[in-house]
């Protein structure tokens, strides 16, 4: 589906979600929505404000706390509190499902496609509960901070070694 496509089936989402909760169509809303469908991944709220700020679009930061509580109730966005990070967003419209990786060293974050893992869930039953979302997140190290980890645990035995000499000698 193209990217305009997918803004376009969004926009229409909003708006019937919007009218079927007797909520206003403001301009500022369709701005903050058609500001999340130009992000790529995932963002911040702040980093969706200095966006639509660069735009020449302010909002208040109670209308975007607002808009983005609307989105995530009409399924369009989704919140993310990884670690000890600030909640990231994304967008859930144009997207395929995903789980991510997150480095609890950097804080970098990957999404993973796995369709076994997606099969082996969609087989699952969880008695009378119905699952509307699921998400799986892994916590681990990235390569390049495993390789950041093995060169300091390195220059340390290095530095006891040298220490250690020292005294002996």
């Amino acid at each position: 589906m193209s990217q305009d496509k997918i803004k376009e089936t969004a926009t229409s989402t909003f708006t019937r979600y919007l009218s079927e909760h007797g909520m206003r169509k403001t301009p500022e809303r369709y701005a903050i929505l058609n500001k999340i469908f130009e992000m790529p991944g995932h963002f911040t709220l702040q980093a969706l404000n200095s966006a639509l700020d660069e735009s020449g679009y302010h909002v208040s930061r109670s209308t975007l706390f607002n808009t983005i509580s609307v989105l995530i109730s009409a399924g369009m966005v989704r919140r993310h509190a990884f670690a000890k990070e600030a909640p990231v967003y994304e967008r859930i419209i144009g997207f395929s499902h995903h789980h991510h990786t997150i480095c609890t060293g950097c804080g970098k974050i990957r999404e993973v496609k796995d369709v076994e893992i997606d099969k082996l869930i969609q087989t699952k039953r969880f008695g009378k509960f119905l699952p509307t979302q699921i998400d799986i997140n892994i916590y681990g190290l990235c390569a390049s901070c495993q390789r950041q980890t093995k060169s300091t645990a390195r220059k340390s035995h290095n530095n006891k070694e040298i220490n250690k000499n020292n005294e002996q000698g």
